[in-house]
């Protein structure tokens, strides 16, 4: 199928693309419901090298079929790395099962100084089940010892977003 015309971020790219990889799937992108939660500042850290959750930064949503996905994503202001080279992991579970690496997550975070860091993470799931699902923000601290912050009380809002996705393209 060949694209006349691609406007990214609104820059027109006047040569043509050819799609030549296989789909499969649904024909096309369908959103049965989307749903937010907005956690406000609240200081939480941990030492830990375990996956802790902070309250609040979790969201419930119930797919409408088993063949649903979810997209969760998660932005906002939200992660200190304290001093001494500390590196925070962050990672959404949904339920008990955490869906990025078991060890670092879906996102690595380094400094060596105390600083605010923007938090940024994204998953298509498939939990095939019509059952709620909740998909929580975990995060740890890669040296036992080590303070890591989510959302210190000087952080800004992070923004939890589950869609309920009812047919997608995969391309291969």
């Amino acid at each position: 199928m060949p694209f006349t015309t691609l406007k990214p971020n609104g820059i027109d790219l006047s040569q043509d693309f050819t799609f030549t990889g296989s789909v499969s799937g649904a024909g096309g992108g369908k959103i049965g419901q989307v749903l937010t939660v907005v956690k406000t500042p609240a200081a939480n850290s941990t030492t830990g090298t375990s996956f802790v959750s902070p309250s609040g930064a979790s969201i419930d949503i119930t797919p409408s079929a088993t063949s649903s996905k979810i997209l969760v994503s998660v932005q906002g202001g939200g992660t200190v790395v304290g001093t001494n080279t500390t590196v925070l992991y962050a990672t959404i579970y949904r339920g008990s099962t955490n869906l990025g690496s078991s060890n670092a997550g879906l996102q690595r975070q380094y400094n060596n100084q105390r600083t605010d860091q923007p938090l940024s993470m994204q998953i298509l799931d498939s939990p095939n089940s019509t059952s709620q699902q909740t998909y929580a923000i975990y995060y740890r601290s890669e040296t036992n010892g080590a303070q890591v912050y989510m959302q210190d009380t000087a952080s800004g809002d992070i923004i939890i977003t589950a869609m309920e996705v009812l047919a997608w393209l995969q391309v291969k």
